[in-house]
């Protein structure tokens, strides 16, 4: 018998569900990350300064990355290495990711290859606060 885990996360919760044939789903594992609530202001950003000085053009730099997105990042490899871990137990065969647009893009690049290859659908909705039986409803969409 074929095992979806279907992934409902956002910045900073993720919520993993197993669904074994009919439209039940199972939870399998909660994981927190409250840094991701956090605003760049609440994040200690002590590393950024200004490049180059007055005398030769001195400038302001902005990092690539906020220190926000940068902690989001890290969250976001933490789902994608547990995926990978139970994609190498065999605990399931095919994933469904579910999160906001901008966070499953960040989900979905962190996935190694294999792990990627079983992603049947993405969904790009913020489902990480409806109850388990409201989301048990979402799942024939999921799914297709």
């Amino acid at each position: 018998m074929s095992t979806t885990w279907v992934v409902v996360a956002d910045r900073s919760r993720c919520s993993v569900y197993r669904r074994q044939g009919g439209l039940a789903l199972d939870p399998v594992e909660q994981i927190a990350h409250p840094k991701g609530r956090l605003t760049n202001g609440d994040i200690d950003t002590s590393g950024q300064g200004r490049g180059g000085d007055s005398v030769h053009g001195g400038h302001g730099f902005s990092r690539h990355e906020t220190s926000h997105e940068h902690d989001v990042g890290v969250f976001a490899r933490e789902i994608a290495h547990r995926l990978t871990t139970g994609r190498e137990a065999h605990r399931y065969d095919a994933l469904v990711l579910v999160a906001e647009p901008h966070f499953l893009g960040i989900l979905h690049q962190t996935l190694d290859a294999p792990t990627r290859s079983l992603v049947r659908n993405q969904i790009h909705k913020h489902l990480i606060d409806e109850p388990l039986a409201e989301l048990a409803k979402h799942v024939p969409a999921l799914l297709s």
